[in-house]
């Protein structure tokens, strides 16, 4: 689904009033700084205020121009995030020498820098130099989860503009809006997503996670009556749904990589932005593939969470995977508090890991050794 307008961001009306007062007013700021929990809407609403500075509508979401920012295919609104785990200061020396130059088809060019508090100190100075003399016809978007992080002098130099969390009833209700689905799916799909909209809407949409999800939570269930040899071809089944993603999704971007061709008329413009794309889509890879084994093991903890809710006698309200319920009450007897604890201890220490350059799947074959162990 594309999101392309004000309407479609989600329990945010505080930070889109004050953003649609800047687009009415005339008068924007050079820099924000958007700035709140994770994946509640602060990069969605980035492309929307890209489109409302540029959309002769103040952001349609259907002219060209519109959709080709939110497909993020557009020459003038340029998206930098981190390259592995940082921000570098390579990235940001390549703004600085396109931040002077016209732009291709707006009259504004839009710099949106997601993770902004993940910027070397070589990065983030470089970028406070730029903010300090901003050019014409520029507008930066920093994105932040975690404001600590930031260099206060570029803080200062942003207008500031927070998100709030999002309530679990709020996405619950506008699921069962958006999609016309019942209130128990629904429910379902807000909780196993931690109340984070945008997980609840792929989850919703998306066959291949809820497989991914079947497939791990079966794998929890059944760990203590698997060999060796079986506990190994499990992870290798995880690691090759995982590659067979993202070969689909490079596909995809072998598509997008030649429709950029039609969309940027000027054979210069369109070979520099072809160049970022490409750039683009191999960062993307790394993301979306760090992303899918992040989910695999958080499908393993919200499991092992709900074994902890059932065995502490808690509140069952809290459990996460309501459709297994019965299931893990099974699995829960004779389990004891520690049993649980040091599942999810074992399961937060693998996915500390993924953070670095490491096998993934021998990560995976590890932790559920260990898990085997532990319970």
């Amino acid at each position: 689904m594309i999101i392309a307008s004000w309407k479609d961001i989600l329990g945010q009306a505080e930070a889109v009033n004050k953003l649609k007062h800047f687009i009415s007013s005339g008068k924007l700021n050079h820099a924000y700084l958007f700035m709140g929990p994770q994946s509640v809407g602060k990069h969605t609403t980035a492309k929307v205020l890209a489109c409302a500075i540029n959309c002769e509508a103040k952001g349609c979401g259907k002219c060209s121009c519109c959709v080709k920012i939110t497909r993020e295919t557009h020459p003038d609104v340029i998206q930098v995030a981190p390259e592995g785990n940082f921000i570098t200061i390579g990235q940001i020396r390549e703004v600085q020498r396109e931040v002077s130059r016209k732009p291709f088809e707006m009259d504004s060019k839009v710099y949106i820098i997601d993770e902004v508090e993940k910027m070397t100190a070589e990065a983030a100075n470089a970028l406070l130099k730029v903010l300090e003399e901003p050019p014409d016809g520029v507008v930066f978007i920093l994105i932040t989860s975690n404001l600590e992080g930031v260099l206060p002098t570029i803080v200062s130099r942003c207008y500031q503009i927070y998100f709030r969390p999002i309530a679990i009833d709020v996405i619950i209700d506008e699921i069962v809006r958006r999609y016309e689905v019942d209130k128990d799916r629904a429910e379902l799909v807000a909780k196993i997503s931690r109340g984070i909209f945008g997980n609840a809407i792929e989850m919703l949409n998306s066959e291949r996670r809820l497989k991914r999800r079947e497939f791990v939570l079966c794998l929890a269930e059944k760990l203590k009556r698997l060999d060796a040899l079986g506990l190994a071809n499990e992870a290798n089944c995880l690691t090759s749904e995982v590659g067979n993603y993202i070969g689909e999704l490079k596909l995809k971007q072998e598509i997008e990589l030649v429709e950029v061709e039609e969309i940027v008329a000027n054979r210069a413009h369109a070979a520099r932005f072809k160049k970022r794309l490409i750039e683009k889509q191999k960062r993307e890879r790394g993301k979306e593939e760090f992303r899918a084994f992040e989910d695999i093991l958080d499908i393993f903890s919200s499991w092992y969470r709900d074994v902890l809710i059932i065995t502490g006698c808690l509140n069952e309200d809290l459990l996460m995977n309501t459709d297994c319920v019965e299931k893990i009450r099974i699995f829960g007897k004779g389990f004891s508090l520690q049993k649980a604890q040091g599942a999810l201890e074992i399961i937060q220490e693998t996915k500390r890991m993924l953070r670095f350059n490491i096998n993934r799947q021998l990560a995976l074959e590890v932790m559920l050794f260990k898990l085997q162990e532990a319970v």
